[in-house]
């Protein structure tokens, strides 16, 4: 039995083959023979064998998202993120739609974060152009428990940083400002996060539920990052005026 099992484990198979490659940086892999949802049960098993994050790249739309889909029945669902083409309206530039600019930023906030990230897209995403790294870098925070925090600065940056002000928070995209407290809807989180306020410092942060508005709960910090892919600055404006 032994002997058998050892033998098993030393047999070359296509997929040993597949990963040992991979292991050595060859580049211009081809794999052939496989179809439908083994492509993303194959996707799955790179990804839990690999330490960094993976890109997965499909001809179009359609075939993207059932790739995403799929992988997420092999994969924890939060692993996996489909990067959306930017749907730009012919008439306006500026509008395009908002739930799939916020998945989007999503994936580029969690890339920040070095969080392993199975991504999945098509051709089209890649080509349309995206927010400057150095800018979307420069508009990020982390904010946390004990910090100094101004809350008129903070629903200004807010403002700019494509976060639409409302009296109740129930998108992401979304805060509001109330008193001491501030709520806010991250794009990469799954529900918005309360900042209570004691004078000039974060007292506490607590996750909540958009629905009751209870508190789910209390956490250290948050990754706060921007809520379009055009940021309006004080800068930016004042140009624009000249």
């Amino acid at each position: 039995m032994r002997e058998n099992v050892s033998t098993h484990k030393s047999e070359k198979t296509p997929l040993n083959e597949l990963l040992s490659a991979i292991g050595k940086g060859k580049a211009g892999i081809k794999v052939r023979g496989l179809e439908a949802s083994a492509r993303a049960f194959l996707a799955a098993l790179l990804f839990r064998r690999r330490s960094g994050s993976l890109l997965i790249i499909c001809a179009g739309e359609d075939q993207a998202r059932a790739f995403a889909r799929d992988a997420s029945l092999f994969l924890e669902e939060d692993n996996v993120i489909y990067y959306p083409p930017s749907a730009y309206l012919a008439v306006d530039v500026f509008s395009f739609a908002r739930e799939e600019e916020l998945t989007r930023l999503a994936l580029l906030a969690r890339l920040q974060t070095e969080q392993k990230t199975l991504a999945v897209t098509c051709v089209d995403s890649l080509l349309k152009k995206i927010i400057p790294v150095n800018e979307f870098t420069a508009n990020t925070r982390v904010v946390s428990r004990g910090n100094l925090l101004d809350t008129e600065e903070l629903a200004v940056f807010l403002s700019a940083t494509g976060y639409k002000r409302v009296s109740l928070v129930e998108e992401a995209g979304e805060f509001s400002v109330r008193g001491n407290i501030v709520d806010v809807f991250p794009p990469r989180q799954k529900n918005p996060v309360r900042v209570e306020m004691c004078a000039d410092e974060i007292e506490s942060l607590r996750v909540f539920d958009i629905s009751s508005q209870r508190s789910l709960q209390e956490v250290g910090s948050f990754f706060l990052s921007p809520a379009s892919q055009i940021i309006v600055s004080k800068e930016k404006t004042a140009q624009a005026v000249r």
